[in-house]
């Protein structure tokens, strides 16, 4: 990953590792510091409900 990434970028990797936007993308937010780029690739709780479900609406 590279610092010029954008949606389509994130996507396509996200497509060839197997995995959903969101975690590719939220990937990204933490290996770059910088949360508020991709936030609506991630959503708010998105990558929670994908890692562990069940967790839906819960905060933390």
């Amino acid at each position: 990953m590279h610092a010029d990434f954008g949606t389509a970028e994130v996507a396509a990797l996200a497509a060839q590792a197997g995995v959903a936007p969101a975690i590719e993308a939220g990937r990204w937010q933490r290996e770059f510091q910088d949360y508020r780029r991709f936030a609506k690739t991630v959503g708010h709780g998105e990558v929670r409900k994908i890692l562990i479900p069940g967790t839906a609406g819960r905060s933390n």
